[in-house]
């Protein structure tokens, strides 16, 4: 026989258990040091590194997915409504030079809860639809912050 006691696991008990290992492995990285992206777009930006010097960046799509390759592909410019795409990109270039698909889940992680809005709502946000895009498609975009290649 088997004990009375005893419940069959479901599938909701694995789910709190898997929840509950995520919850300790992102304590063990917090005690760490290494500091992971919020879920309110207005944290990220806090921890970002100061960007009032940007004027705009211009962005030009490189590789062989790239529609029309080595051209200006957008301009972000430090105005009203763009402030938190120049920190981003700026930051995501600062770390890494260039914009791949590594790159770009980063900063769509970033923009949080705002990422969820340009998955509903597609062309409203441009800035995070070419992230999406550099994703999905594996492009890569090079850039020049105040007419100057990212270094």
């Amino acid at each position: 026989g088997q004990d009375p006691t005893y419940s069959r696991p479901t599938l909701w008990d694995g789910i709190r258990l898997r929840q509950l290992r995520i919850r300790k492995e992102i304590e063990k990285l917090y005690w760490m040091g290494i500091d992971l992206p919020d879920r309110q777009f207005r944290t990220n930006l806090d921890r970002l590194p100061d960007c009032d010097d940007v004027e705009k960046i211009e962005l030009l799509a490189v590789g062989r997915r790239a529609v029309r390759r080595g051209e200006l592909d957008a301009v972000i410019l430090n105005a009203s409504g763009q402030r938190g795409s120049i920190a981003v990109y700026n930051a995501l270039f600062q770390k890494y030079k260039l914009i791949n698909k590594q790159a770009a889940q980063e900063g769509l992680e970033l923009y949080a809860e705002m990422w969820d809005d340009a998955k509903e709502n597609p062309g409203k946000h441009p800035n995070i639809d070419r992230l999406m895009l550099v994703v999905a498609e594996d492009m890569t975009l090079v850039g020049k912050i105040n007419g100057k290649y990212a270094s």
